[in-house]
């Protein structure tokens, strides 16, 4: 019937595309207009299972409006199918006039379009059942066309399977639209602030604002349309895989050979509390969490000088872990903040997820119990490391931060020390150390005076030990091992607790159970009391990692007390002081400045007064050697009388 093929005529007349007005912005090359020509979208209805995929649209050359036979199943081409047809190189595609290589519409999950496997390159889905192989992002960049950059990264992150990859695509609200797209990760993006920053000026607010001519489309919608405060135009693969999995919504646009990343993370983590392993009585109750901005921002709060710098690394090559080195740039030494920056970029390892990984990967000796490095919770503490001249590296989910160079001394300071005055501080100073030095040496020597040196102990007390441990089967040795090795567990399990109970179930079961060993003749009431006394002054020391490599040392010295008594134990610290001042933290000894001496310091075990504390250490090699001019006090220089009158 004439009617009838007058209006099949009709409806198989295709228009010659309208070029978008910000396309006339980016100015694409001649052959992109030719290829966009020919999308999949612009074919009749009743096309069929057209493929989608990058391969067959390269090869396909612009077709010319045909005619197709009743039925709406037309010629098939490389992977279509019929009515019904399932295409062979891209996703499915009914033969209702669908479009083939339409994909999940706005915000939407993995469906059936997609081959079961979901996998699939740069071309989609993959009929067959086997996945192809996708290049790595460091060798791709953005395409022009919006289909293919959608389906790499479909492909990348294993798309339908991985259901919390989700694509949103959208138009842009223009005469005419533009096809757009927006990519993120679900759990890591803040919905309300993609709706007031991306979609809602980009969907309803773009046709009210009058975009200039000249530059290209993206810087455009960057300055005009896009209110967020960070906002990047980037044109690697590598960069958009990255902003995604850290947060980031990155934007395509059809015929714009880049892509905009916008930051929108809003992923849950604690806030500032108080810390739990450097408690303090005076001074301040805040510590570091694990989200990597609000350490910095601690940190930027406490020391407010522009020369306060913060550089950006990515560690691990599975996790892209972001490392943060801050330091002061005109007290720090150059050479320490080009170390720390060289030993962290130079490793090459699937991932880091603590500081502890971290502190073992650079520090100089990796095999050492002591720690080479002074790690804090507190941003006072972190804030007076750099004030000295310190180098300090900020993890991304650990609320600890480390501080470069370190020595042993400073491992035993906290920052209550400059909260009080010098005398109170330098007491607690020995306090501390005298609790290091019982950690280490008191059931050794306990051991070796019992067994080998009985002319050391009083006869009243000597006598009061043997009728203590008359009926006790076990030599002190195992009395003391058996004791040390019950500590530590009950030390342990009390940590492991949750809640409250912990410690509390600690200390009861440490009293039940040293009773119950008294009664028992298991043990005698003396080593109950060095057990305890070694037990109290471990939590003496500040320093957590510390106080396990004392621990660790002590029964080494136990052992050797045992066998030779103290000669053995002589022997022992004779090996352990040797052991020690080899030790380097990025070339500063380890027991600097005593060893090698320098010039006077007096914040080493004593602290003097804080007017006194005119100059950096040295062994730091700071730029700036002073911290405060000879006479910071400049009050003193114009007394007034006493009682506060004139003179």
């Amino acid at each position: 019937m004439p009617f009838l093929e007058d209006l099949k005529q009709f409806l198989l007349f295709q228009e010659p595309r309208q070029q978008h007005p910000f396309e006339l912005l980016d100015a694409p090359s001649e052959g992109a207009v030719n290829a966009d020509a020919s999308e999949p979208g612009n074919a009749g209805p009743g096309s069929g299972g057209q493929a989608s995929g990058r391969k067959q649209r390269k090869k396909r050359a612009p077709r010319k409006p045909q005619q197709q036979q009743p039925g709406g199943s037309g010629p098939q081409e490389a992977g279509g199918g019929g009515g019904e047809g399932q295409s062979s190189g891209g996703p499915k595609s009914a033969g209702t006039g669908t479009p083939a290589g339409d994909e999940p519409q706005a915000g939407t999950r993995g469906t059936d379009s997609e081959s079961p496997d979901g996998s699939g390159g740069p071309g989609g889905g993959t009929g067959s059942g086997k996945s192809k192989d996708i290049p790595p992002p460091s060798e791709v960049e953005v395409s022009q066309r919006l289909e293919e950059n959608l389906d790499y990264l479909k492909g990348l992150f294993n798309w339908p399977r991985d259901q919390g990859f989700i694509v949103r695509e959208f138009t842009l609200g223009t005469e005419p639209g533009a096809k757009a797209a927006a990519i993120y990760l679900e759990g890591l993006t803040d919905s309300q602030r993609q709706a007031l920053d991306i979609f809602k000026p980009l969907m309803l607010e773009a046709s009210s604002v009058p975009l200039k001519s000249s530059g290209t489309l993206l810087s455009a919608l960057e300055k005009q349309l896009i209110p967020s405060n960070s906002v990047i135009i980037i044109d690697k693969m590598t960069d958009v895989v990255e902003n995604i999995c850290s947060g980031s919504t990155v934007l395509f646009f059809q015929g714009v050979p880049q892509a905009l990343s916008v930051e929108t993370s809003g992923w849950s983590h604690r806030g500032v509390e108080q810390p739990t392993t450097e408690r303090v009585v005076r001074g301040s109750q805040e510590a570091f969490n694990e989200d990597l901005m609000s350490n910095v921002s601690l940190l930027r709060r406490l020391i407010r000088d522009p020369k306060l710098n913060k550089e950006s690394l990515v560690v691990g090559r599975r996790t892209r872990s972001e490392v943060a080195i801050m330091y002061i740039s005109d007290i720090a030494s150059t050479r320490l903040v080009d170390e720390v920056r060289r030993r962290i970029q130079s490793l090459e390892i699937e991932g880091i997820l603590g500081m502890g990984e971290l502190q073992q990967l650079i520090d100089d000796e990796s095999r050492s119990i002591y720690p080479l490095s002074e790690s804090s919770e507190r941003p006072d503490r972190v804030s007076h490391a750099l004030l000295e001249g310190r180098v300090a590296v900020l993890i991304e989910g650990d609320p600890f931060v480390a501080t470069y160079p370190s020595t042993v001394w400073g491992l035993l300071q906290t920052s209550e020390d400059y909260n009080v005055r010098g005398i109170p501080a330098s007491m607690l100073r020995i306090i501390r150390w005298l609790s290091a030095l019982v950690v280490i040496l008191l059931p050794g020597f306990y051991l070796g005076v019992v067994g080998f040196h009985h002319e050391m102990i009083p006869t009243d007390l000597l006598m009061s030990i043997a009728a203590a441990r008359e009926r006790v089967p076990f030599p002190s040795v195992v009395e003391v091992v058996l004791m040390e090795v019950s500590f530590e567990l009950i030390r342990e399990g009390g940590i492991r607790i949750p809640g409250i109970i912990g410690p509390t179930l600690g200390i009861v079961g440490a009293i039940i159970l040293g009773q119950a060993a008294v009664a028992a003749n298991i043990v005698s009431p003396i080593v109950i009391i060095i057990v305890a006394m070694t037990g109290i002054a471990s939590f003496a020391i500040p320093s957590y990692t510390l106080s396990l490599a004392l621990r660790v040392w002590r029964f080494a010295y136990i052992a050797a007390a045992s066998v030779l008594g103290l000669y053995g134990m002589g022997i022992l610290l004779a090996m352990q002081l040797m052991l020690t001042s080899s030790f380097k933290s990025f070339g500063v000894p380890y027991l600097s400045p005593m060893s090698p001496v320098t010039r006077r310091n007096p914040d080493i075990l004593f602290r003097g007064e804080i007017w006194d504390l005119e100059e950096r250490p040295d062994f730091l090699q700071p730029q700036d050697k002073y911290v405060q001019p000879p006479i910071s006090r400049r009050w003193i220089l114009n007394p007034r009388q006493k009682g506060g009158g004139s003179s």
